[in-house]
């Protein structure tokens, strides 16, 4: 529709609702990209926790060529959904206090025997892919519902 236009409130509130769905769909990235990074982060931080090292150098690179391509395809999402802003931001911090963790804990786990050391690396493992996936799913809850408001979300 045109600026100029003149319509109806009906027409006004189709057009609202065209433009809140293209920005629904086109918001759908972010969640696609944590569901991803949480999958990687996962097997990036097992691979390292419990691989021979051969492996763990293939994880490395692999793990460097995910994060360029992340930093390249987050840069280009120009959708800022409210409820998607605000989960990057926690979903950062927590991964970032995960990563600590995991380097932290990496020396023991690698290093240590007996059971202490393999909790150690289950849980840095699970901590570093748990706040990725809970933004996957709590941002496609929001996005998936197309009655409410975002302002209710």
């Amino acid at each position: 529709m045109n600026s100029r236009e003149e319509f109806s409130a009906s027409q006004a509130l189709g057009e609202i609702g065209r433009i809140g769905g293209k920005v629904r769909r086109s918001a759908r990235r972010g969640p696609r990209y944590f569901l991803a990074f949480g999958v990687a982060a996962a097997a990036y931080w097992a691979i390292i926790h419990f691989a021979d090292r051969s492996l763990t150098i293939v994880a490395d690179v692999g793990w460097l060529v995910f994060c360029v391509v992340s930093i390249v395809y987050a840069c280009r999402s120009h959708v800022y959904h409210p409820v998607i802003w605000r989960l990057q931001w926690v979903v950062t911090g927590l991964f970032l206090a995960a990563t600590v963790f995991n380097l932290w804990v990496m020396r023991y786990v690698q290093e240590g025997v007996g059971a202490g050391p393999v909790l150690a690396g289950v849980a840095g493992v699970l901590a570093s892919a748990a706040p990725p996936l809970y933004g996957a799913w709590r941002g496609m809850a929001a996005l998936g519902s197309r009655t409410r408001p975002v302002a209710e979300r």
